[in-house]
């Protein structure tokens, strides 16, 4: 349910929320609720939908909600505008497209055709490998120069492992 002018019951009472509720909170908020004779209403004043605690709790925030609204809770979500200071809003978006672009680079290189780049590069046909050592800090590399001698490169010979980053999560999303 999105915000609207006059959507607060009269006479209800009111219940704010800076993030979704967990499962466990909707169920104490609907003791809550039979416990107060007046209307409840919760707001949620964030845009985003936390999905930490779905893995562990086995529901989302869209279930959270709908197990309010069939108790007979309202909710409301309301626009950061409304709640948050102007930098805090742009410091959200900021970290926001940070993530996207994390997860966005760490699903691209968990595709296979990159996994099997970055574990054995191939070298060129017209490069031929010589042996030797890296003279600043004393590591096995590999100089590869052009048949034509005019090319020279360096690359490991043990190449580093592929790690996860900590921008890698499972998809657990519900919507």
């Amino acid at each position: 349910a999105g915000w609207r002018a006059g959507s607060l019951r009269p006479g209800g009472t009111l219940l704010y929320s800076h993030v979704c509720p967990c499962a466990a909170c909707a169920e104490r908020i609907v003791e809550f609720q039979s416990v107060v004779p007046r209307p409840l209403t919760v707001c949620v004043a964030t845009p985003w939908k936390p999905h930490n605690y779905e893995t562990v709790a086995k529901t989302s925030d869209r279930l959270v909600y709908q197990r309010l609204r069939q108790e007979g809770v309202r909710v409301v979500q309301l626009p950061l505008s409304m709640t948050w200071s102007p930098q805090r809003v742009r410091h959200y978006h900021w970290r926001q497209r940070q993530r996207r672009e994390r997860l966005a680079r760490a699903n691209a290189a968990s595709a296979p055709h990159a996994v099997e780049r970055a574990i054995s590069p191939a070298p060129s046909p017209s490069r031929v490998p010589m042996p030797s050592t890296c003279e600043s800090e004393g590591q096995p590399v590999e100089h590869l120069r052009s048949s034509s001698g005019a090319e020279e490169a360096r690359l490991s010979m043990h190449p580093r492992p592929l790690q996860m980053t900590s921008a890698w999560r499972p998809a657990t999303w519900a919507l």
